[in-house]
């Protein structure tokens, strides 16, 4: 698991295979900023993606950015 605090204070929790495969997301919170974290990170799901950890765990690096990276 690989865990991003937001500015706001939310955690955004990543679940990483053994392979570094994306497998899940899950976070709590207010506002359409954690549902496009969630968002975003659904589609790396669907993709497949095996983002660096330190940037999935970086909320300076934009989930966005790691979507462009796969």
């Amino acid at each position: 698991v690989v865990r991003r605090r937001r500015a706001d204070g939310v955690d955004v929790e990543f679940g990483l295979g053994p392979d570094g495969r994306l497998l899940s997301a899950a976070a709590v919170g207010v506002g359409n900023a954690v549902a496009k974290d969630i968002t975003l990170a659904t589609v790396l799901v669907g993709r497949g993606a095996t983002p660096d950890a330190d940037a999935l765990a970086d909320p300076g690096v934009p989930l966005r950015a790691l979507l462009r990276a796969t």
